[in-house]
């Protein structure tokens, strides 16, 4: 149970789709001892897979995106999802909780998240992987030049899950 002394601002996982945002959003949620939310809980209410099977379109990842930010609260809470347009969301500031709390920016070299998306159960199309890792590398170079505040970037190809778990929770709990 979380009290009133150990409430946590709310902070967003972001980065390309098999960069390793959801074990390492995990991994830091429990550890916070807050919840965990994640896009792909929200998935299903706005797309249904077909056979022959079709893959989601950027209005359907919109919508979910929608809903998910829309129900997240100011506290208690780590949430993930990948986009293809980071500095969108962030220009038209629809979601102001996104724009305000820290992002922890997860990201990996394109070979390896489209590796790892290669050997996925629930694999992302490889344009929209490469625009959404694309998407991420405009943000890590903003914060390279102190120009994203409140964000840190964790690439996986470089730190082990424990050690980037590690990081995470060092800059989101101070």
């Amino acid at each position: 149970m979380i009290g009133r002394e150990s409430q946590r601002e709310t902070a967003f996982i972001i980065g390309p789709p098999a960069a390793g945002k959801s074990i390492i959003g995990r991994a830091v949620a429990s550890s916070m001892g807050v919840i965990f939310r994640t896009i792909d809980d929200w998935v299903p209410q706005v797309y249904q897979p077909r056979i022959p099977p079709q893959l989601m379109t950027d209005a359907q990842v919109d919508q979910a995106l929608s809903l998910l930010l829309t129900n997240t609260k100011r506290t208690n809470e780590i949430v993930e999802f990948a986009h293809h347009n980071y500095e969108e969301l962030l220009r038209f500031d629809r979601y102001p909780l996104f724009n305000a709390c820290k992002k922890v920016i997860v990201t990996a070299p394109l070979v390896v998240c489209a590796s790892r998306n290669a050997i996925r159960a629930s694999r992302v199309r490889t344009p929209y992987l490469e625009r959404a890792w694309a998407s991420t590398q405009s943000l890590v170079n903003l914060s390279s030049t102190g120009h994203f505040p409140n964000a840190i970037v964790i690439d996986t190809s470089i730190l082990s899950i424990e050690v980037a778990v590690a990081t995470a929770l060092s800059f989101l709990t101070k």
